[in-house]
């Protein structure tokens, strides 16, 4: 067995390439943490937009928002009539099968 000297080809290629997947490596981490705090900044920035048309709508919109509610409010008995209408249909079909089951 031989011992190649530190200036053997094969030796100086390994290292080199070691080197540029270090330091690869070490930019594509730095790439990824500055692509986080971006989309980070963003989101905040997102945030920060949503939660300021809310109260410019809430400011201004005041009476629209309290109509909707209202109209909201009446749409949902409306629903809840619907749904007891259809609870008693379908507790009468149930009593037709149970009956027909009994036979």
């Amino acid at each position: 067995m031989t011992h190649r000297p530190r200036g053997d080809h094969g030796y100086n290629v390994g290292m080199t390439a070691t080197a540029v997947g270090l330091a690869t490596g070490a930019v594509l981490a730095r790439a990824h943490e500055d692509g986080v705090a971006a989309v980070r900044r963003h989101f905040e920035a997102r945030q920060a937009a949503v939660e300021e048309a809310r109260q410019a709508l809430m400011e201004r919109n005041g009476a629209k928002l309290e109509a909707l509610a209202h109209r909201l409010a009446d749409e949902v008995l409306l629903l809840r009539e619907e749904a007891d209408k259809l609870r008693r249909l379908l507790a009468q079909r149930q009593a037709v099968i149970d009956g027909l089951r009994k036979r």
